[in-house]
């Protein structure tokens, strides 16, 4: 059994079992949320089992890779906004285009510091940071395979 850490609503979680690395053994696991497309979500959880890992996992590898590339400093990036709330049709029923979900993410607490600190200076929220990150990864993602899919139509 792995060591117990203190969450914020004070439950203790086994860092183990949560499979998320741990940068320091002082490192807490916390929690954050974003909200995101379901599409996107439905995305990254098929990159997570291609990759074979945990979709927090990917979460976390996704932030990280997002906070090292430092996107924003490159001209024409702007960081998206997540909904706060589904938006409804005319006759009250949720939109089937535009379904939006929640995803809490549970990462190490020097991760948290990073975008909380990335955030401030951007001017913008935690969320819409996770949110762009996650939509950033997946589009570099589909590039690589393009340019890979081009490369095998004109090599064979």
């Amino acid at each position: 059994m792995g060591v117990q850490k203190n969450i914020r609503d004070k439950a203790t979680v086994d860092i183990a079992s949560t499979r998320l690395p741990v940068v320091s053994g002082t490192d807490m696991v916390v929690r954050t949320a974003t909200r995101m497309p379901a599409d996107l979500r439905d995305e990254l959880k098929i990159q997570s089992v291609v990759m074979r890992t945990t979709l927090n996992q990917l979460y976390c590898m996704a932030l990280e890779t997002f906070l090292n590339a430092k996107p924003w400093e490159q001209r024409g990036f702007e960081f998206k906004r997540p909904r706060t709330a589904p938006r409804k049709a005319a006759d009250g029923s949720a939109r089937g285009d535009e379904q939006w979900i929640q995803a809490i993410l549970m990462m190490p607490a020097s991760l948290l510091k990073r975008l909380t600190t990335t955030a401030e200076s951007q001017q913008v929220s935690v969320a819409s940071l996770a949110y762009s990150a996650f939509d950033w990864s997946v589009t570099q993602r589909r590039a690589v395979e393009d340019a890979m899919a081009r490369r095998r139509a004109v090599a064979g």
